[in-house]
């Protein structure tokens, strides 16, 4: 009893103690370093599609002038192929004349679909995009594209393949739990026998959501599946900062019955992947002290930040019945 009662009252000294040890530390954060951030892609069928900005400080304050000015302008873009070398154009928002923007909220869902920014987005900051009408630097399966991005005197480069697409063999609906309303998306899929294939999930409610979205950890590979038929299932991804009740209540990343779910399956390149997966990786533990801090692979070339990325897409649909 002895041994306890001294023990406490150590312990209870330390406590008493440790107020008048404290000591206000006052840090300065250096400034953050400025860097073109570029982010590419390119599928079959469809354009390049490259934005151009700059980064900003992590305690910066962001208003909707910040987010228009981090926009690069006047940047010199080339998509080179084994065959063509094409400049890209730039395309703005504000560019749109009025009389053709009531003709063009009917197409505001497919720029969406196509670049992966949500509509009211497109809709309130001024979106610049890099891209060309020049049919020769088309996305075509299995092809490589180089991209150099010429800005304030520097050159940037990356390249990328778009791997060829694999189907999924099956997609179903599981319910949360027995005989609930709500659930998730599960589906079958077998990998081709060479080792190195990544693959990357999109998905949207027909008539609820104006683009493809990626979920939480949508990126995958091979590593321990290579040539095998296996099951996985995804969660309903959300568009950032989203306040519709579906997305903030029992709902939240999960689909329901009578849902239509068109899955966007994507083939990506090695080098797609790592940044993607870092970029998730990174994004999860956001918040987390307990987070190992990452470094994002880039596989820009000259210091930028961002990646440039082919995807290889099929589709498949799932009704979601009673």
């Amino acid at each position: 009893m002895r041994k306890i009662i001294n023990i406490s009252i150590f312990i209870v000294s330390i406590l008493f103690l440790l107020p008048s040890c404290e000591k206000e530390i006052s840090i300065v954060l250096p400034d953050a370093e400025i860097k073109p951030v570029i982010e590419g892609k390119i599928e079959p069928g469809f354009p390049p599609l490259i934005i151009v900005t700059k980064n900003i400080g992590y305690f910066d304050q962001t208003n909707i002038n910040t987010i228009n000015n981090l926009f690069i302008h006047d940047a010199i873009i080339t998509v080179k192929t084994d065959s063509s070398e094409v400049i890209l154009t730039e395309f703005c928002t504000s560019d749109i004349p009025d009389s053709l923007k009531t003709f063009l909220v009917d197409f505001y869902p497919i720029i969406s679909a196509a670049t992966g920014i949500p509509v009211e987005f497109i809709t309130t900051y001024d979106y610049c995009i890099y891209s060309t009408l020049d049919f020769s630097v088309w996305g075509e399966m299995e092809k490589s594209y180089d991209l150099i991005v010429n800005t304030n005197n520097k050159v940037y480069t990356a390249t990328t393949r778009i791997p060829k697409a694999v189907d999924l063999d099956s997609l179903w609906f599981k319910p949360k739990n027995p005989g609930d309303s709500i659930g998730y998306v599960w589906a079958k899929l077998t990998d081709p026998s060479e080792i190195g294939n990544c693959y990357r999930w999109f998905a949207k409610r027909q008539g609820k959501d104006n683009a493809f979205i990626a979920p939480r950890n949508s990126t995958f590979d091979d590593k321990f599946v290579n040539g095998k038929t296996f099951d996985f299932g995804f969660t309903r991804g959300k568009t950032q900062n989203s306040t519709a009740p579906e997305d903030n209540n029992r709902e939240r990343n999960a689909y329901k019955i009578k849902d239509t779910i068109i899955v966007k399956f994507c083939s990506i390149d090695r080098p797609t992947f790592e940044f993607l997966d870092d970029l998730e990786t990174s994004i999860s533990n956001s918040g987390n002290p307990f987070g190992a801090p990452n470094t994002i692979k880039s596989n820009i070339k000259g210091g930028a930040l961002g990646y440039w990325g082919g995807y290889g897409f099929s589709y498949d649909t799932l009704i979601v019945k009673p």
